[in-house]
């Protein structure tokens, strides 16, 4: 299966900046990066050599805690955010980097998408959109359309129009963008203003660069209460992470409340 845990680069790099200095790990049973050139045979250790009494020891539920903690910092949960749906307090959260122009990103908005609605409706699942606008030199500026829309409450109706008409418009230009504003019954002159301020520029290349930061190198891209699942996977794949993490949020939730319960 193409997901992937992420591991924390060390505790102190987690929280720098308040960004996360996180790397998406390979998959288990993986192939390894390639080392470079062979490298001469090892010597045989000696007894010295393998006495490592001072060696760190792995510890799973540790580095949990600095997963969940460091994806704190990326997910937003703002009520008001307009490029997010769902709960602001559903247990599993999907963060994902998509371009507007993006093959892969239409092939998941029309083909996956709509199978994690019902999830998103049940208050399970929040999905929280970011921009990684780098596919063609139109895709900058289809993401801040994209957020000026969303500063009128139509985000997600920008976004299910410009995929729905990928296949179809090769190029979308200025007048193409206005038109979906203008078919939305967006006020075209805030529209305007909007993709063009630079808060709205700077937000799009901030994602991208939060993106670059996590170790997203294509779209789409998404991360699940810190399992990485690059590109257009099937519904399936979605689906099992988010019953898996749901389970675990259920059960440290029921710890919790046990521990709550013996306090009292």
């Amino acid at each position: 299966m193409t997901r992937r845990r992420w591991t924390a680069l060390g505790a102190a790099a987690a929280l720098v900046g308040l960004l996360v200095a996180l790397a998406l790990v390979l998959p288990d049973g993986g192939p390894a990066p390639d080392a470079g050139p062979s490298a001469p045979p090892a010597a045989a250790p000696t007894p010295a050599d393998t006495a490592e009494p001072d060696a760190p020891v792995a510890d799973p539920a540790a580095d949990q805690a600095a997963i969940d903690e460091a994806f704190a910092l990326i997910v937003r949960r703002d009520p008001d955010d307009p490029l997010a749906m769902g709960a602001v307090d559903a247990p599993v959260v999907m963060a994902m980097w998509a371009d507007f122009r993006c093959g892969y990103c239409a092939r998941h908005a029309l083909e996956t998408a709509p199978g994690l609605a019902e999830l998103v409706a049940a208050g399970t699942l929040r999905i929280e959109w970011h921009d990684f606008a780098v596919v063609t030199e139109e895709s900058p500026a289809i993401a801040a359309a994209a957020r000026a829309a969303g500063r009128q409450g139509r985000f997600w109706e920008f976004h299910d129009r410009v995929f729905a008409d990928h296949a179809t418009r090769p190029v979308m230009d200025d007048a193409y963008l206005r038109e979906i504003a203008a078919d939305l019954g967006l006020d075209l002159a805030a529209f305007d203003a909007d993709r063009a301020s630079p808060e709205v520029l700077a937000a799009v290349e901030a994602d991208g660069a939060l993106g670059a930061r996590l170790g997203v190198t294509g779209t789409p891209a998404f991360i699940i209460n810190g399992v990485g699942v690059p590109g257009a996977q099937p519904l399936e794949v979605f689906e099992a992470v988010v019953r898996d993490e749901l389970a675990r949020a259920t059960a440290a939730a029921d710890a919790d409340a046990a521990d709550d319960a013996g306090d009292a």
